[in-house]
Parts: structure tokens; C-alpha cells; sequence
């Protein structure tokens, strides 16, 4: 559309119309039509099979192309009546050189695409089973909001003979002061970063030095068994957190990117019988179950 406010045809540059309506267009695709039906007639009355079917195709082409920008039979001129069935051809010989931005394949575009939608379920399940297992181990272990650490921070810290600061390390008391749910994920098998532990002293007002750590499982397991870390009271996650309501799909599923190499494997290794020995193990034993 021009700064006027007038339709102008990219095709013939005429005003009053667009390229989707364009009469000379449209003629002009029927006279390739005629001169596709007249060389593959020739083809086929002097026996060249391979140019007749070349020609052949070239003329369903034309005509659907006539027919889809006239609602005509390029043939007869006649108004073509579309039927349910001839409706799906149409769309079927659409789709066939469509092709899907998540798994590759030709036919469909990723808004159909029953692998996003198959991996997608198989995310969620396997998602579902880490977090019911993490849950378990954090409550049998006890930490939680409230918990009391003594931990080695290493840093610069007050001085007062100088009064500057000082390189070095000391014990100081740490408090849980969240649980990062949202790091629960299939892919952080050892649970990561799950604790967020802040200075106590600071948060008494004793505020000589700011610090805070986020720790995982493992160094929280450790800390109790060796009483540096007190257990606290009961743990229990947010409202739909064993749903996945705190994740981000489209983190997992980027937009326009196609299908990772976890989803792909684990798909295959189902198809093969070929079962991972440690690597990608929660999304194939989430997609065996789910049977797809």
C-alpha cells in the first residue's frame, strides 16, 4: 500500500489491487498452463515419456495455482465446487514441501508436530519423577528454610588493627534462607545450587561482613552427617511445582529451534531397545513409560 492509502500490485504495479488478486497474473499463469498442455501433448506423440511426465506435472501445478487464485477450472473456465475431499487434496499438496522447524520432516509445521508434542509429555513426566525423588531425599534429609550451618567463607574481611580489610577464611553462621525449587530439573542429576545460604550474622544486625552461597545436595548430605548443618522442620514446595508451572517452555523448547539431541536420542535408543547406561537416562525411562 502506498503513502496514500492506495493498493498497488507488486506483480503489475496497477492500483485498485494486490499481487493476490491480479487479473494479469492470473492470465498470465493460465497461458503457462496452455503451453504445458500443448508440450506435453507433443511429448506424448512423439513417445518421450520423461518429458511428458515433466509437462504433466508442470500443468497440475498451473492449475492449482489457477485454481487457487481464481476459485476456476483453468481447463473450462467453470467455477470449481470444493468438496471435503477435494479441500484436503488441496491442503495435502500445500503441505507436501512444508517443512517443520522442530523435527525436520516435510508435511506438517511445528504447531502440528506430534514430536514437540510427544516430547513435551516426555519433559514433564520426567520432570515429574525427579521431583518426586528430590523431595524425598531432601525431606529424609531435613534441610529446609531455618537451617543453621557452620561453613568456611573465604574472603576479605574486616581488619582492626587497620582498618582496612584482610584476606583469609572463617567459620561463620549460615542460614537457609530459601530452597531454589525451580533447580529441580531432569538434567540437574545432582541437584545443584539447591540451598541459598545467608550470613546470620547479618541478618542480626551484626553486619561486619555481607555473604551468601548457594549450595547443593551433596554438601548439604555431607554437612549433616558430620553436624556442621542442623536439620530444620517440614519441606514442602510450592503450588504446582511437581506440575512444572515455575518452568519456562520455551527455555526448554526454544522457539524456531529445532529438535535437541536429548529428545532425538532418547526417541531413538526407545526405538532401538538400546537403553542409555547413564547419560539422558530420565528421559527415556519418562518416555518408555509414557509408551511413545
Amino acid at each position: 500500500m502506498s503513502y496514500n492509502g492506495t493498493v498497488r500490485c507488486s506483480y503489475c504495479y496497477q492500483t485498485g489491487h494486490n499481487r493476490r488478486t491480479c487479473p494479469e497474473l492470473s492470465e498470465s499463469t493460465a497461458r503457462q498452463w496452455r503451453a504445458s498442455k500443448s508440450n506435453y501433448e507433443r511429448a506424448v506423440r512423439e513417445g518421450k515419456t520423461e518429458m511428458a511426465d515433466l509437462y504433466l506435472s508442470r500443468m497440475k501445478s498451473y492449475a492449482d495455482r489457477y485454481a487457487t487464485r481464481t476459485g476456476k477450472d483453468v481447463a473450462t473456465g467453470e467455477d470449481i465446487v470444493m468438496t471435503k475431499e477435494t479441500k484436503k487434496a488441496a491442503k495435502a499438496r500445500r503441505m507436501a514441501n512444508v517443512r517443520c522447524s522442530y523435527c525436520g520432516n516435510t508435511g506438517h509445521t511445528r504447531r502440528t508436530c506430534q514430536d514437540l508434542k510427544d516430547d513435551k509429555q516426555v519433559y514433564l513426566k520426567a520432570l515429574l519423577d525427579k521431583r518426586i525423588e528430590a523431595l524425598n531425599k531432601m525431606r529424609e534429609l531435613g534441610v529446609g528454610v531455618g537451617s543453621l550451618a557452620k561453613m568456611q567463607r573465604y574472603g576479605y574481611w574486616p581488619d582492626k588493627e587497620t582498618g582496612g580489610t584482610i584476606w583469609g577464611s572463617r567459620v561463620r553462621p549460615m542460614l537457609v534462607r530459601s530452597i531454589n525449587w525451580p533447580s529441580v530439573l531432569p538434567q540437574n542429576d545432582a541437584l545443584t545450587n539447591l540451598y541459598h545460604f545467608h550470613d546470620a550474622a547479618q541478618l542480626c544486625g551484626d553486619g561486619d561482613h555481607y555473604s551468601w552461597t548457594d549450595e547443593g545436595y551433596n554438601y548439604a548430605a555431607d554437612a549433616v552427617a558430620n553436624g556442621s548443618l542442623t536439620p530444620t522442620g517440614t519441606i514442602n514446595p510450592p503450588d504446582g511445582w511437581f506440575e512444572g508451572k515455575d518452568i519456562d517452555m520455551s527455555y526448554v523448547f526454544p522457539p524456531g529451534k529445532l529438535r535437541q539431541w536429548e529428545f532425538r536420542d532418547a526417541h531413538q535408543r526407545i526405538r532401538d531397545d538400546n537403553p542409555p547406561k547413564s547419560h539422558n537416562m530420565e528421559l527415556y525411562k519418562a518416555r518408555k513409560s509414557l509408551g511413545i
